[in-house]
């Protein structure tokens, strides 16, 4: 079984507190590009995991 590293962990964190508060999220060409690398996924897929 994989484990997230703690920083993909925080992340994952910080972007289920954002959504629990009905706040937008925008993703920087850097954030879009380590979604691709550590993920393996795009931000729609991404929020839609994490909903």
């Amino acid at each position: 079984m994989c484990y997230p590293l703690w920083g993909e962990a925080r992340i994952l964190r910080t972007i289920q507190l954002l959504r629990a508060n009905w706040s937008q999220i925008h993703f920087t060409p850097f954030g879009l590009s380590y979604l691709r690398t550590q993920f393996g996924s795009n931000p729609a897929e991404l929020l839609q995991l994490l909903s």
